[in-house]
């Protein structure tokens, strides 16, 4: 699989802090409850890899766990 082919299939979480928590929020939908990044690859600087990081430990993860308690309780009324 190229880089390409990653982009059009979706399985990539590639992209702005909505995106990648729509992604991550759709899967845990679907049953998912682990999922395994990599923040380092290609020729990335170290500090891209960080703030990737940090955007999602801190803006991202936030989100979904909200928005997944806030479907929660929709299902139990």
């Amino acid at each position: 699989m190229v880089y390409d082919d990653i982009l059009r299939s979706g399985i990539h979480l590639f992209g702005s802090v909505e995106t990648v928590t729509k992604k991550l929020c759709a899967l845990a939908d679907m049953g998912v409850d682990h999922v395994m990044t990599m923040q380092n690859f290609g020729n990335m600087a170290p500090a891209d890899v960080t703030n990737s990081m940090r955007l999602l430990a801190e803006r991202v993860m936030p989100q979904v766990r909200q928005r997944q308690a806030s479907r929660s309780l929709r299902g139990v009324a």
